[in-house]
């Protein structure tokens, strides 16, 4: 009997350490900070969120969810599961699918109190979250009502150097969203009216080296016929003499 109940208990601490080792773990290690690419701002502000490095094998994909006041438990979804997007080798760019007035009329709640923000590295089924970067964002609403919401405050803490984010500002005010600096196009865009000059030098004839192609046809043909001339007038001069003879 003794050794009886000695197998089973055995068999119980072994099937424990199986669970132990197969289950998934219930939270991920934090691996860096964010950087917001506003750290004022309002319901209306447009966010990206910039993360400390990139994600750790077995990741494949990186989320963001949002986690606060009036938000589900498990976490409002504010930048999709994506691979585009995800980087195992640096700094990782997310901008956030909408304004957060959106999540707060999707969830019926004002926005007031202190949210925590994640973005998660998961496995390519997005069922286990292997690490993730966070940061925090504290939120206030007049009156604490969704009927303010309009009118609702962030303030948002870098976890991360500022310096992630790469862009410049345009003078938008403080909710000021970043955004990236391009240099001008000199290519005229597919159905764009080309200019005057432009006009007249396709209508005229094609250049080559900024000499037209028409003059140089003229000058080629005027050569030859003057190096044919001279054949030309010794040939008639020989017939006219084989004729008197």
């Amino acid at each position: 009997m003794i050794e009886v109940k000695r197998i089973i208990s055995a068999a119980l601490i072994a099937g424990a350490a199986l669970v132990s080792v197969v289950a998934p773990s219930a939270s991920a290690g934090e691996r860096g900070g964010i950087a917001w690419s506003a750290t004022k701002g309002n319901a209306e502000t447009l966010i990206t969120v910039y993360t400390e490095t990139g994600c750790q094998y077995p990741a494949t994909k990186v989320k963001v969810e949002l986690f606060g006041e009036g938000m589900p438990a498990e976490g409002q979804v504010v930048f999709s599961p994506s691979t585009a997007d995800f980087s195992a080798t640096g700094p990782m760019v997310l901008p956030l699918s909408n304004a957060f007035v959106v999540y707060a009329q999707r969830n019926s709640t004002a926005l007031v109190g202190k949210y925590t923000l994640k973005a998660q590295c998961i496995d390519r089924l997005g069922a286990k979250v292997i690490d993730e970067f966070v940061s925090t964002m504290k939120w206030s609403t007049p009156g604490s009502s969704l009927k303010n919401i309009e009118k609702a405050r962030y303030t948002a803490t870098n976890t991360a150097p500022a310096s992630l984010v790469k862009t410049t500002s345009r003078d938008q005010g403080e909710g000021a969203v970043p955004v990236p600096q391009t240099e001008p196009s000199t290519t005229p865009s597919v159905g764009e009216p080309k200019a005057a000059s432009e006009q007249a030098s396709a209508e005229g004839a094609n250049t080559s080296d900024g000499f037209p192609t028409l003059a140089v046809v003229l000058l080629v043909g005027a050569g030859a016929l003057l190096l044919a001339l001279p054949l030309v007038i010794q040939t008639k001069s020989n017939f006219s003499k084989g004729r008197r003879k």
